[in-house]
């Protein structure tokens, strides 16, 4: 009997050792770049990003997972836990001559994780702000930083691609960082291919006994699609496919496969350096793709508040999960990763994050604790412009215009659209002359939060003091102040 007695004791400590031994688990946070609703396997049985597929399959699919429509805005939600239209990041992308950049009165994700004792590095297109030295990923939170500051360049050469009419020869300019010093590393590798590479070189150097947190922004699948694509896919199109400032869709579809590819390789050498098991990896996109065939049967692109611009294809990764294989429909937005990321690591969750903890609901596939997203408030008084949508339940209402206000439409100012995402995913049917009253509280509850938290967009117009003539032909600090 005291034998016994004894080994149940024993039992009970080894548990409790255990417990109280547990790592907080390695954080893998991938962007790719424009990727569609139909760009997916998971949605496309056509689409040529097999590896993903299989991966998205083996974990959690997230059917709902709401993103902003536009890269900036969903980067600075996805590592503040904060609405872009609470921090006036709402209007559109940061343009590459902007003198401005994710406020630094914000906290970010890899700040929060080093308290945990996480080494942090970022690989690939920050996009948050350069034109001070503040803004810079270094200057944030990360570690390391190898990567681009602003939206794209040439997939190979690193430089700046002539982007309109207006384009300047001083405009052009080479954009490859190692921390804060210009890089020549990777010489014309194919960019989804570099960052595949820099990353594997972090996880295979990365010290096991500390937690890991990479973020992994690649700049592909985004336009212009201008570089020839490695040897490995050559075979799949023509060199001649790319004319003018449009991208062919069969090239897209290659940029795609390389970056299935070069993540796929990211996963393998993950499991092989003993970092797998304890990992959680999210996959999402940062908005809707470009072209509109990039996210049927969903209506609408990228910059839209259609379910095409704001839909994310996302997965969920990790051998931590309880519940694997299958598809989450519960509602959830890009802000919610801080919070879950957050709980993973035993870190309390600042006050006035958006986002919620939604692990449990993953893990188990349980009703996710979220029942309204608010997308975007944005008002220009001066160009009579106005937009706003919030998701309810199965509600969306989509007031004003439809596209971001970078493009002025003030003649849709009074405009609404309601839809019943459940039943209409593809926002065929119009709803809002049958259901006023629902209209109208969802006016009120938009107007509510305007009045509470709303910053103003902070959009300022691009300035020749950026311009890579100036700092010998690189994009560089050094011409805006901080905020």
């Amino acid at each position: 009997m005291k034998l016994m007695i004894h080994i149940i004791i024993l039992t009970q400590l080894v548990t409790i050792i255990k417990s109280d031994d547990k790592k907080p688990p390695h954080i893998i946070v991938i962007v790719i770049d424009d990727l569609g609703w139909n760009d997916v396997s998971w949605n496309n049985p056509d689409s040529l990003a097999v590896h993903l597929g299989k991966y998205a399959r083996e974990g959690v699919i997230l059917d709902r997972h709401y993103v902003h429509t536009k890269c900036s805005p969903s980067r600075a939600a996805l590592l503040t836990g904060r609405y872009a239209w609470k921090m006036g990041r709402q209007r559109g992308a940061i343009e590459r001559f902007q003198p401005t950049g994710l406020s630094t009165k914000y906290e970010l994700l890899p700040q929060m994780l080093k308290k945990a004792g996480y080494k942090t590095h970022a690989v690939g297109k920050w996009h948050l702000g350069y034109c001070n030295k503040d803004f810079l990923p270094t200057r944030r939170g990360f570690d390391t930083f190898f990567g681009m500051y602003q939206q794209s360049t040439h997939y190979r050469s690193r430089m700046i691609t002539c982007s309109s009419f207006k384009f300047s020869k001083d405009m052009i300019g080479y954009d490859l960082r190692r921390n804060e010093s210009v890089s020549d590393d990777y010489h014309r590798r194919f960019a989804p291919n570099m960052y595949s590479k820099e990353a594997r070189k972090i996880i295979r150097e990365h010290d096991k006994s500390n937690p890991l947190f990479l973020y992994l922004p690649l700049m592909s699948i985004h336009s212009p699609h201008v570089g020839n694509a490695p040897k490995r896919f050559r075979h799949l199109y023509s060199s001649s496919a790319n004319s003018g400032f449009q991208s062919s869709d069969k090239l897209r579809e290659i940029v795609l496969a390389t970056v299935d590819y070069a993540l796929h390789k990211v996963f393998v050498d993950l499991k092989m350096n003993g970092l797998y098991d304890n990992s959680v990896i999210l996959v999402t996109t940062d908005n809707g793709g470009g072209p509109w065939n990039s996210n049927i049967p969903l209506k609408g692109t990228k910059e839209t508040m259609y379910e095409g611009g704001i839909r994310g294809a996302s997965f969920l990764s990790s051998p931590l999960l309880n519940m694997t294989g299958y598809k989450y429909s519960g509602l959830m937005h890009i802000t919610d990763w801080v919070p879950t990321i957050l709980g993973l690591a035993g870190i309390a969750t600042p006050e006035g994050l958006d986002g919620v903890d939604l692990w449990n609901s993953l893990s188990n596939n349980l009703t996710s604790p979220r029942n309204t997203i608010i997308h975007n408030i944005d008002e220009d008084t001066e160009k009579g412009t106005w937009q706003a949508t919030i998701t309810s339940d199965k509600w969306k209402l989509i007031w004003g215009q439809e596209y971001l206000l970078k493009k002025s439409q003030p003649y849709q100012k009074m405009k609404t659209q309601l839809y019943d995402i459940i039943e209409d995913p593809n926002e065929v049917e119009n709803l809002d002359d049958k259901y006023p009253e629902l209209v109208e509280l969802l006016k009120t509850e938009i107007l509510q939060s305007k009045n509470e938290s709303l910053i103003p967009a902070d959009w300022p117009k691009g300035t020749k003091k950026g311009w890579p003539s100036r700092f010998g032909g690189y994009i560089s600090p050094g011409w805006c102040k901080s905020k």
